[in-house]
C-alpha cells in the first residue's frame, strides 16, 4: 500500500479499512518501520453468539511479554489503528514494559474507539517506565501529521525540579469530540499545566456566525477544550470502559486516591481489579468511601494487597444490598 503525503495539510491518501492487522501494517508502512511480529501474534480473531443466536466476529489485543520496552515507537502504528477496528473489544498488556508515554498512546486510542470495554494493563512491576524515544525526535514522523489531524496530542512543558534544576514533561491530550462513546470528559486535573490546554485549545480558531439582518449574530458556542490525560495508571479511567485489570503494577495508596476521584462518578466501569499491588488499609478507605458514592462497579478484586480483616469487612459491607426504610 502506497502511503505518500498529499495536499497541504500533510495527510495522506490512506482509508482505514477497520481490519487492526491492514491499519496497523499501513501505519508502519507510513513511518518506515517494520511490523513488529509481537504485535502481529497479539492481534487474535474469536466469535461468539449474538443474543438472537446468530455467530459474530471480534478482534481483540493480547500482547505479552513481547518487548524489551513497549515504547512510543511500538505503540504509534496500533494506537492510530485502534480506533478504526469495528469489532476490537479486548485490549490486554501483560508484563510489556510499557512506558509512560505508550500507556497515554494507549488512552487514547481507547477514547477513540466505539468498541473497546475491557482494558488489561497487567504485571508492570516497576511501573510505568522513561520512554527513550524523544518527543522532538517523534513529532518528525509522518505519522504525527496523521494522529494530529490538525490538533497537537502532546506538548512539551518546561518545569523545575525541587532543587531548581530545568526539567520537562509531556502532557497528552484528549478532545471531547473525538469521544467514541461519548466519553468521560473530566475537569483539568489537580496540578496540570493550564497552559498546555491553552495550546492545544489554540489550534481550533474561533468561528463566529456570519451577520443576520443586518446584525452580527454571537458566536458559535465554543467546543470543550482539550483535557490533559491524568498520570500513572489510572489515566485509562477518563474512557467509558466497563472491565479494568492493573494487577501488579505496584499501585500504591497515593495512586488508589486519585483514581477514587474519578470512580466515584464513573459512568460505566462494572469491574476493577488491583490484585498485587501496595495497597495497604488507608489505600481501602478511600475505595470504601468510593464505593458509598458510585453505583456503578459490582466487582472489585483486591486479593495480594497489604490489607487487614477490619478493612476487608469495611470493603465487603459496601457491596452488600441497601436497605431502605420508610
Amino acid at each position: 500500500m502506497a502511503a505518500q503525503p498529499a495536499g497541504p495539510g500533510g495527510g495522506f491518501p490512506f482509508e482505514p479499512t477497520g481490519q487492526l492487522q491492514v491499519d496497523y501494517l499501513a501505519y508502519c508502512e507510513i513511518d518506515h518501520v517494520e511490523g513488529r511480529k509481537g504485535i502481529l501474534d497479539s492481534i487474535i480473531y474469536e466469535e461468539d453468539f449474538a443474543a438472537d443466536g446468530s455467530p459474530r466476529a471480534h478482534t481483540g489485543l493480547h500482547v505479552r511479554n513481547a518487548f524489551e520496552r513497549l515504547h512510543r515507537g511500538i505503540m504509534c502504528p496500533i494506537a492510530l489503528a485502534i480506533p478504526h477496528c469495528y469489532n476490537l473489544r479486548q485490549i490486554r498488556l501483560s508484563s510489556t514494559n510499557i512506558t509512560t508515554v505508550a500507556y497515554r498512546m494507549l488512552i487514547q486510542a481507547v477514547w477513540r474507539s466505539a468498541t473497546v470495554f475491557s482494558v488489561w494493563v497487567d504485571f508492570h512491576p516497576r511501573g510505568l517506565l522513561e520512554d527513550p524515544c524523544p518527543a522532538e525526535a517523534a513529532a518528525a514522523l509522518p505519522s504525527a501529521t496523521l494522529a494530529g489531524l490538525g490538533m497537537p496530542r502532546s506538548t512539551i512543558v518546561q518545569e523545575s525540579d525541587a532543587d531548581g534544576s530545568p526539567k520537562s514533561r509531556e502532557d497528552f491530550f484528549l478532545y471531547p469530540a473525538e469521544a467514541g462513546c461519548g466519553g468521560l470528559v473530566l475537569a483539568q486535573p489537580e496540578g496540570a499545566d493550564a497552559g498546555a490546554t491553552r495550546t492545544a485549545a489554540k489550534e481550533k480558531p474561533k468561528t463566529v456566525a456570519g451577520k443576520k439582518g443586518g446584525k452580527p449574530t454571537d458566536e458559535e458556542p465554543v467546543a470543550p477544550k482539550p483535557v490533559v490525560i491524568p498520570e500513572g495508571f489510572g489515566g485509562i479511567l477518563v474512557t467509558r470502559i466497563q472491565h479494568l485489570s492493573l494487577r501488579g503494577n505496584s499501585i500504591t495508596d497515593a495512586e488508589v486516591e486519585q483514581m477514587c476521584g474519578v470512580l466515584e462518578t464513573h459512568p460505566t466501569l462494572a469491574s476493577l481489579s488491583l490484585w498485587g499491588n501496595l495497597i495497604t488499609d488507608a489505600g481501602a478507605a478511600h475505595l470504601a468511601t468510593m464505593l458509598r458514592v458510585n453505583r456503578t462497579l459490582t466487582s472489585l478484586n483486591l486479593g495480594h494487597n497489604c490489607l487487614t480483616d477490619a478493612a476487608v469487612g469495611a470493603l465487603a459491607r459496601c457491596f452488600q444490598p441497601l436497605v431502605v426504610t420508610h
